[in-house]
């Protein structure tokens, strides 16, 4: 969460790390605003509290209210998008997302998001586009470039899927998952050992995976056939 003034922000911390009362910390800052309505880093904290708390509706309007009083600020713009996707405002989202980087295009962040939002409307040219951009502007940024390969992935361009979740790998090579969706990729392009050590590596990793579990098998029946077809 962003800063608060600091007796407000140790009340909150002790009511989060100490009492674990999120609905008291949410009353906090629900009587902090009620004198400063203004302050839009704390409308925001408030919607993360609501929307741990489920409470999406009102989360939504607290985010709507911090970007409201701060239409510039990437993060508080980003987390209105998120929560707005997840209500599959998608057209709304893109609209809010759009006019944000015509005004601020160096903004990764909104611009992360947009694809996600492309992405779920199905738009996957258009959602590649945004992400290879995220990618050039921030090169190691892991999310970004995990989601490029999975776009690859779903139209069966395998090989630029390859190269995308590589590079996600390289920036984080102790992630199961990661090794998984390489595991899957190339599986897809028929490379089978490269597959078999991409799954091993997830299940060292994380040994309860269950999809790479799944995945090891359907890989050994694959080799095995492939073994008698050459015999």
């Amino acid at each position: 969460m962003d800063q608060l003034d600091e007796s407000l922000d140790k009340k909150l911390e002790t009511l989060l790390l100490e009492e674990n009362n999120p609905q008291a910390a949410i009353e906090l800052l629900q009587d902090y605003l009620q004198q400063h309505d203004d302050d839009a880093a704390t409308w925001n904290n408030l919607g993360i509290l609501l929307l741990h708390e489920q409470r999406r509706t009102d989360a939504l309007a607290a985010f709507k209210k911090a970007h409201q009083l701060a239409p510039h600020d990437e993060t508080l713009t980003a987390n209105l998008l998120k929560i707005l996707a997840r209500e599959n405002r998608v057209t709304e989202a893109m609209e809010i997302a759009q006019h944000h980087l015509k005004d601020h295009p160096g903004s990764t962040k909104v611009r992360y998001v947009l694809a996600l939002l492309l992405s779920q409307a199905e738009r996957h040219d258009d959602a590649r586009e945004e992400l290879s951009t995220v990618v050039k502007e921030d090169p190691n940024n892991v999310e970004a470039w995990l989601n490029l390969g999975l776009l690859y992935n779903a139209d069966e361009k395998f090989d630029q899927g390859k190269e995308c979740l590589e590079k996600a790998l390289s920036l984080n090579p102790d992630d199961p998952d990661v090794h998984f969706l390489l595991a899957v990729t190339y599986m897809n392009l028929r490379h089978l050992d490269e597959a078999l050590q991409h799954c091993r590596e997830a299940l060292r990793l994380e040994p309860h995976h269950l999809q790479a579990r799944n995945l090891e098998k359907l890989i050994k029946m694959a080799l095995e056939d492939e073994n008698q077809e050459n015999f």
